[in-house]
């Protein structure tokens, strides 16, 4: 495949998806080849019922092992870290990725 054309995305380029393991499903192929990827999750993935969360013991706990299975998964498959909407880091990253695309 000529990924040529796609050159402008493999660059610095912030990747938005809903849930902790979309990044993979919509674009993992891309994300290997991105120089300089940001990932944002819209939320923290975490079920709101009892039933799905249960057994980890809170929603809470649920959310917090989801986000290390990203960071984990992130690190393992593209060789970077992966920043969290609500960190610094994230917030840094997505400023830089807007004013990269103003012009």
């Amino acid at each position: 495949m000529d990924f040529s054309k796609l050159a402008p995305l493999l660059g610095r380029t912030l990747v938005i998806v809903a849930h902790p393991d979309d990044e993979t499903i919509t674009c993992g192929g891309l994300l290997q080849r991105m120089r300089d990827p940001c990932v944002v999750f819209a939320t923290d993935g975490a079920p709101e019922d009892a039933h799905t969360w249960g057994r980890f013991g809170s929603r809470e706990r649920s959310a917090a092992i989801r986000e290390q299975e990203a960071r984990a998964r992130f690190l393992s498959r593209y060789g970077r870290r992966l920043y969290i909407t609500g960190t610094p880091k994230a917030e840094e990253c997505i400023s830089a990725s807007w004013r990269n695309t103003e012009r």
